[in-house]
């Protein structure tokens, strides 16, 4: 279950590299963590070699924002402005 995860998906791997510096900037740290289990170590061995380019293109451009139970109200807003600045 990913309930515990929100994540924002970025055009592509450029993209997210530079919200990640600007968010970081910000003192705010997000993080990308999610791999393709077709190229993860363990399943990489047995996937039959068929491309999976939306499973490919996730991996690319998931960041993972900061959400943890002591998240104050201001926090967010700052993530959220942050994140809008970004964009703007």
């Amino acid at each position: 279950n990913n309930g515990h995860m929100f994540y924002i998906r970025c055009n592509d791997l450029d993209q997210r590299s530079n919200l990640i510096a600007h968010l970081k900037k910000h003192e705010i740290s997000a993080v990308f963590h999610y791999i393709s289990l077709h190229k993860s170590p363990y399943y990489i061995k047995q996937h039959d070699g068929r491309p999976l380019p939306v499973a490919d293109q996730l991996t690319d451009t998931l960041l993972r924002l900061p959400m943890y139970f002591t998240l104050s109200d201001e926090e967010i807003e700052k993530v959220c402005s942050v994140i809008i600045d970004f964009y703007s």
